[in-house]
């Protein structure tokens, strides 16, 4: 390429690789000028799936953006290494090792630099998505597949223990991937209100259950009234399958 006489100012240049192997030397130079040459590397490329190496989903969710799917060029080992933007648009698979758990519902692809996965849940169960490579890419050593876990639609918890001592209180968080309507309710119900007695930020008695207002997350407290025993607290809202989490009652009144 020619740059025009009397630019006085940078001048960025693209380079377009025609080959996956060995090294190029690109040389500017002009009169007056030393010649200052460059080595370009010439390397793979795939494309990749972003974002870890296992998704959990929950069903009912609908199609959801999962992450996003690059070309990258590769080292010797064939590890992702940077960016590396396509000549040309490419036609890119990803495909599902159970389609009928969940598929990546924008596939196959059309891509010169980025897209977007994303994910169509129809079953319980685990999947592997796994990324065909087009003409001219290969297979890196990683990030070519993501594993991921559809479960029910329900109710899950991140703390880690449900155990609390008689005359004490216990706070619960709960989650949903699917959110409660608005105007409607998640309600929480006590097996034995004689154990445990529920209440929504622990400043009243309790009561054999509660209601929580529209979302996915909350919060709520048990008082425990007993030392022993194991009491199952049962989760329903409208359009989730119910949930039931256990509380473990210990000794150790006051």
């Amino acid at each position: 390429m020619q740059i025009p006489e009397g630019t006085t100012s940078g001048t960025i240049v693209g380079v377009q690789a025609l080959d996956d192997l060995g090294t190029v030397q690109v040389t500017a130079s002009a009169p007056g000028f030393t010649s200052d040459p460059l080595t370009v590397t010439l390397a793979q490329a795939a494309f990749i799936i972003g974002g870890g190496t296992e998704r959990n989903f929950q069903l009912g969710a609908g199609p959801d953006f999962l992450t996003a799917l690059w070309p990258m060029a590769l080292d010797s080992l064939g590890v992702p290494q940077y960016f590396q933007r396509a000549l040309a648009a490419a036609r890119v698979e990803v495909r599902s090792s159970s389609p009928e758990v969940a598929i990546d519902a924008a596939s196959p692809h059309l891509i010169s630099a980025w897209d977007f996965v994303n994910l169509k849940a129809y079953s319980v169960g685990t999947t592997i998505l796994t990324v065909i490579p087009p003409s001219g890419f290969v297979t890196p050593s990683q990030s070519s597949q993501m594993k991921v876990i559809v479960w029910p639609t329900s109710f899950y918890s991140t703390d880690t223990s449900f155990t609390v001592a008689e005359g004490h209180q216990l706070q619960i968080n709960v989650f949903s991937f699917v959110a409660v309507p608005s105007g409607q309710t998640l309600t929480i119900t006590s097996s034995d209100p004689g154990k445990v007695l529920l209440n929504p930020s622990g400043s009243s008695p309790g009561a054999a259950s509660v209601a929580l207002g529209s979302g996915n997350q909350w919060r709520f407290v048990v008082n425990a009234l007993a030392g022993d025993g194991t009491v199952t607290l049962t989760l329903s809202a409208p359009g989730l399958d119910d949930g039931q989490f256990y509380v473990y009652l210990t000794g150790g009144g006051g």
